[in-house]
């Protein structure tokens, strides 16, 4: 079974005895993580839009299998990443359409509990992980420091859109397609916040995409409705007020 390690009076920081003593968030800070990532295919965008929230399975109704040795443990939980995933592009978003979005610290204050994890949360491993009560101490989110590149971090039941920086799209051609509804879903479900599309680039802040990933034109979506919150069932808008929703976006190419 891993175990969360304790860390030598060297490696605690200098402010405090007690690593442990201190919030996650602010170890995380201290050691400049500043963002958190989650990708998922741009079909579901505006229906994300729409509820205000990245949602558990729970809360949608729908299975967790995919969480692989964690779907019991996280059922009810959302999960961000510490480094944007190409493992969820590699092995369940090949083909689709995927889109980044960058959360910012803001997220750990605004979602209850957070758990952390230096391992993927699918695996074994992972998932004795986060059996621990010490997942959501101060030393394991330093763990997740140390390996980035794996780690993440378990919100529980919702993640809340009003935290989130960018949308990182694959290219331009993806950005125009799904921006315009996803705006226009925005407004007309009363959402203000300042989200703020973009194009990964090579050697820049923005989320890049695997190297040997490359977006067919088979695996592009259509965007054909707005979107719907995803906690109730809705009646779907009419024809009427999606029109008025897409004329009141304020977007440029």
């Amino acid at each position: 079974m891993p175990r969360i390690r304790e860390r030598t009076a060297d490696e605690v920081d200098p402010v405090s005895t007690s690593l442990d003593k201190r919030e996650p968030k602010d170890v995380l800070a201290k050691r400049g993580i500043k963002s958190f990532y989650h990708v998922l295919p741009a079909a579901d965008l505006p229906d994300v839009l729409a509820t205000g929230a990245l949602l558990s399975a729970q809360a949608r109704g729908v299975s967790s299998e995919r969480w692989g040795r964690s779907r019991e443990l996280c059922a009810d939980s959302v999960c961000l990443s510490f480094w944007p995933s190409w493992g969820m592009i590699n092995h369940q978003l090949w083909d689709n359409e995927p889109v980044f979005i960058t959360f910012g610290p803001e997220v750990l204050e605004a979602s209850g509990l957070a758990r952390f994890c230096p391992h993927n949360s699918g695996s074994e491993v992972g998932a004795e992980y986060l059996r621990s009560p010490a997942s959501s101490s101060a030393t394991a989110a330093l763990e997740c420091v140390e390996q980035r590149k794996d780690a993440e971090v378990i919100i529980p039941r919702e993640v809340p859109i009003n935290c989130a920086w960018y949308l990182t799209f694959y290219d331009q051609q993806s950005l125009e397609s799904w921006w315009p509804i996803c705006d226009a879903t925005r407004q007309l479900h009363g959402f203000g916040i300042d989200l703020r599309p973009e194009v990964t680039k090579p050697d820049s802040r923005s989320p890049q995409f695997p190297p040997q990933y490359k977006l067919s034109d088979a695996s592009r979506g259509h965007p054909q409705r707005i979107g719907e919150d995803q906690r109730v069932k809705r009646t779907e808008p009419t024809a009427a007020e999606f029109a008025s929703a897409l004329a009141r976006v304020a977007w440029k190419a």
